[in-house]
């Protein structure tokens, strides 16, 4: 299946691999269906999930545990399993990146990622009851002090 993106041009993409988020993502109308993309040439900490309904609708992510390794969100077992019954190793946790035009101001929402169930290909926004996670982290601090750490190896 072939969608055209914004920022990608045309991709194909399998139909078996569109991610449903029966409840939308907060914030964007229209839009349930997405596409995970991932470049796998580049070596790169972000990837997107493309909207199959809205080609102008994409959203880049990050694995947040990259960059906040102790991240460990907390949510209720009973909105999980609203995704099926996943299996650990299935479900991927990631994080909204904002990327302004000045990109040291690139933020990431830790308190509020998505989670996708692979062996549904179902996902949800839902908010983690740690206190101590925020809609906006400085992401750019965290990218520099990463690098700094991996050059001083």
């Amino acid at each position: 299946m072939k969608i055209n993106t914004k920022h990608f041009g045309t991709v194909d993409i399998e139909e078996q691999d569109i991610i449903l988020f029966e409840d939308g993502i907060p914030g964007i109308v229209g839009s349930k269906r997405y596409a995970m993309l991932i470049n796998s040439e580049e070596e790169s900490p972000f990837f997107w999930i493309q909207s199959v309904d809205d080609e102008n609708v994409a959203l880049a992510l990050i694995n947040p545990v990259t960059f906040y390794p102790d991240y460990a969100p907390k949510v209720e077992k009973e909105i999980i399993q609203k995704l099926g019954e996943p299996k650990e190793e299935n479900l991927i946790v990631c994080s909204i990146v904002v990327i302004p035009e000045d990109i040291t101001k690139m933020t990431v929402n830790l308190k509020a990622p998505l989670v996708i169930n692979r062996d549904t290909e179902l996902g949800m926004q839902v908010i983690v009851e740690n206190e101590d996670y925020h809609i906006r982290h400085n992401l750019y601090e965290q990218i520099i002090r990463r690098n700094e750490q991996e050059v001083g190896e």
